[in-house]
């Protein structure tokens, strides 16, 4: 019931937020045995000491896809000081309420600007990006306009980039009908790079992962 949910959700946000270590922190996750040491690692350099401040659960009072959100405000030590900060945690609730870690952080295994700097490797790379739609083709996509859907994506460290997909695919148009409103939106896609790319600005979507954040299977292959 709504209010059970909500309620778990809050649980999980403070065991995660109060956990003494890092360590500590992986039972409130989803896929631990998975994501663990990659997240440990993520922290090393800064550790887990946060003190939670205040919650905002009210959208798990409203959960839909068997997933729903947490806005959190959290006291960040920074040496003798200290900053406040606000982040939004993706709640997962079946089989039980867990923070998907990767979803709430926007994470990426290989940042958006590295893959860029990295295009004549050839190699594809999946990412989590805001994406609208756009009127721009670039590269060897500048005269397929009529054929292509173009989208305008950035990641969590504000690095751009313009993907193209055939607009007769079932990829095309579910983007098209899920970025009518050319607003950004939350994505998880697959992106590579022709052999006759020059402009590391523009890949092809290869795969469409979601229509958000959410943790998928394939990247763990």
């Amino acid at each position: 019931m709504p209010k059970d949910v909500r309620e778990a959700a809050e649980r999980v946000i403070r065991g995660y937020m109060n956990a003494s270590t890092c360590k500590d922190r992986l039972p409130f996750l989803l896929n631990p045995e998975k994501n663990g040491a990659m997240i440990l690692e993520y922290y090393s350099a800064v550790g887990c000491k946060v003190k939670l401040k205040s919650m905002d659960a009210s959208d798990c009072a409203r959960a839909k896809y068997n997933a729903c959100s947490v806005k959190v405000r959290m006291r960040v030590p920074l040496g003798p000081t200290h900053s406040d900060e606000e982040h939004t945690y993706c709640i997962s609730l079946t089989p039980e309420p867990k923070i998907d870690w990767r979803c709430s952080k926007g994470y990426n295994p290989v940042a958006l600007a590295r893959f860029k700097a990295l295009h004549d490797d050839g190699r594809a790379g999946k990412f989590r990006v805001w994406a609208a739609l756009s009127d721009v083709y670039l590269d060897l996509y500048a005269d397929a306009g009529d054929g292509l859907l173009s989208l305008g994506m950035r990641d969590v460290e504000g690095a751009t980039i313009n993907g193209y997909v055939r607009r007769e695919t079932d990829v095309a148009k579910l983007l098209s009908e899920a970025l009518k409103d050319k607003q950004p939106h939350q994505i998880a896609v697959e992106l590579s790079y022709s052999r006759s790319n020059k402009d590391p600005n523009a890949a092809a979507v290869l795969t469409l992962y979601g229509l958000s954040w959410r943790e998928f299977p394939d990247e763990f292959e």
